[in-house]
């Protein structure tokens, strides 16, 4: 089997290390996706920008995949290479000043329970999900579809991306891709939804066929498909918007699948192209999309085809030869396990079903423990960590099932520092390779150009069997300064009842056009609303007490006692006094 020649063969007789980048699904949590990002771009310029453009060994970043909140990052990500808009966020921007970092600006600043409880989707008289949409829409054009700039190639402006660089956004396909299947029994007919959307960008063309992205011009409609595929991938269902796709129909022609084979004892990887069932006359596949993460939360597969060799074979995963790797940011939107409770009704057994397939989406197996396995350096992660936290999870985003970080700022600028974090502590002590030491042990050869001095500088300890190793992507310059522990946040009470009245608007303005979409006579629209009416007041007690009760628990939601408001007593007191006196006169005369 012929074998893809190793990434550490460059013509600069430089080892290369080349990197995907794999970012799942985690509604709100997608601020510490962001935070983690930030990190891991000022970390690359400053490698880079110390050694003048020649380090001693070269990283790639080849592939990005990402599913949901994920995906958003990426696509923000991506549009933002080949530009100024990723300055590294030190601190909390002053009041009132939006930051110049697009990460931080998209996830900390813009994105909030205040713009998702708002009615303009309502104008197209139409009910497309429980929240609205249109503040993400104005992210996406602000992130992705900016104005037409002059830039340089993404090589000359960031040497460590790759050429081609690749983007792959997971979405669930509502529509679906038909194929037939040959078997020695007869014909198998199935339908695949867990779709995708792959873009590219560089002179040089991808393995499979993609949207060819032109960092020059930004206003280009293949950068407007990324910014709707950006919103299909979040499309979180029945709470987001759900999307129209298109791709050209040929491009599922050439769609390769990975197969795990096993030759004279060894496991390897090789693509298969398998022909959907599509109509000949369809040039142009349409699709409804929404939420990646339903599907496919965390898209290994994805990056995996990219970062494989294109032959086939496998990646090496011993710390002696290993020369790529995928890294998994993972979120959690979740903390310890919580002791069981029977569903007892129709209700929450119907969420404990739906709960259970968006958890098991998020699990999977093999992969997670390779990432985690000390011995393996082809699968890396990063996850929150704050120690002390354990018990209610590590991000402030986690709370309200992953939504909570929506319902508050200091919540996701938390996270998105803590991402930084645990970035730095990654890059500094995870992510490494044995390099060997004076004893003679052997190490990878991506280090062979180090001098002794550097050596010295930057090795650890490997938690696996205690040999010396260093740094894939070495914090050095900026980089090098401590990222803060961010402090950790609280929700004010006060706050709730303003939340209430947004959700309460919401309902009423969202219920409203339901009754008058689907409710055919004034009988039935006025006793639907009549119900409305009377059963609002209900669903937001039950609403009150799950938040306050998921803060508390979370230990996120401040204690401090209620403001007393005399001023309440005194219109009180001032609205009896004028009845009694309006009664008197009535009575006088």
């Amino acid at each position: 089997m012929q074998v893809e020649p190793s990434p550490q063969s460059t013509t600069q007789s430089r080892p290369v290390f080349e990197i995907g980048l794999v970012m799942a699904g985690a509604i709100s949590a997608g601020a510490y996706t962001a935070g983690v990002v930030d990190f891991l771009i000022e970390a690359l310029d400053r490698w880079y920008a110390t050694h003048n453009g020649n380090p001693p060994h070269d990283v790639k970043l080849r592939v990005v995949s990402g599913a949901s909140a994920g995906g958003m990052v990426g696509s923000i990500f991506t549009a933002a290479l080949g530009g100024d808009t990723l300055q590294p966020v030190k601190d909390r921007p002053e009041a009132g000043t939006k930051s110049k970092n697009e990460l931080y600006r998209a996830w900390v600043q813009e994105i909030d329970i205040v713009h998702l409880l708002q009615s303009k989707d309502l104008d197209r008289k139409r009910l497309l999900s429980v929240l609205d949409s249109t503040k993400l829409r104005e992210i996406a054009q602000h992130a992705i579809e900016v104005k037409p700039v002059a830039t340089p190639a993404f090589s000359k402006r960031r040497p460590y991306l790759a050429d081609p660089f690749e983007l792959i956004l997971s979405v669930a396909n509502l529509r679906g891709v038909p194929y037939i299947l040959a078997l020695q029994g007869g014909v198998e007919r199935m339908t695949c939804h867990a779709d995708y959307m792959h873009f590219a960008v560089g002179a040089n063309p991808p393995r499979e066929p993609a949207i060819m992205l032109d960092p020059s011009d930004y206003s280009t409609e293949e950068w407007k498909t990324l910014s709707k595929a950006a919103l299909a991938t979040g499309a979180f269902p029945f709470g987001l918007a759900p999307h129209n796709l298109s791709r050209n129909a040929k491009e599922y022609a050439g769609k390769r699948w990975p197969v795990t084979l096993y030759k004279d004892g060894q496991e390897f990887t090789e693509f298969r192209a398998l022909t959907p069932e599509l109509p000949d006359a369809e040039e142009t596949y349409d699709f409804l999309c929404v939420d990646g993460g339903l599907l496919n939360n965390e898209p290994f597969n994805l990056a995996h085809s990219v970062l494989t060799p294109q032959s086939g074979g496998r990646n090496e995963q011993g710390g002696l030869k290993s020369d790529r790797a995928i890294v998994l940011i993972a979120p959690f939107p979740s903390g310890a396990a919580k002791k069981y409770q029977a569903p007892g009704n129709l209700l929450s057994f119907s969420g404990s079903i739906l709960s259970s397939l968006l958890a098991q989406v998020r699990f999977s197996f093999e992969e997670l423990l390779l990432a985690s396995d000390d011995n393996i350096y082809s699968r890396f992660m990063i996850s929150p960590k704050r120690p002390e936290r354990f018990e209610q999870g590590d991000i402030a985003c986690g709370t309200l099932e992953g939504f909570g970080g929506f319902i508050h700022e200091p919540f996701r600028h938390h996270d998105f520092m803590l991402g930084r974090r645990n970035c730095q502590r990654f890059l500094e002590a995870g992510f490494t390779l044995p390099c060997g030491d004076e004893s003679g042990a052997p190490g990878n050869p991506l280090f062979a150009n180090w001098d002794e001095a550097s050596r010295q500088q930057f090795r650890v300890r490997s938690n696996a069997d205690r040999s010396w190793q260093l740094p894939i992507i070495p914090c050095v310059g900026a980089a090098l300064n401590e990222a803060p522990l961010p402090d950790w946040p609280s929700y004010p009470p006060e706050k709730i009842d303003r939340l209430l009245r947004q959700i309460g608007g919401r309902m009423t303005n969202a219920g409203k056009l339901f009754i008058d979409l689907h409710a055919k006579s004034w009988i039935s629209r006025s006793f639907l609303r009549t119900a409305l009416w009377a059963e609002k007041g209900k669903v937001l007690r039950w609403i009150r007490g799950t938040i306050v009760a998921d803060l508390r628990e979370h230990k996120v939601l401040s204690e401090n006692p209620r403001k007393k408001r005399p001023w309440k007593k005194l219109i009180f007191w001032l609205f009896l006094i004028g009845i009694a006196a309006a009664a008197a006169v009535s009575v006088w005369a």
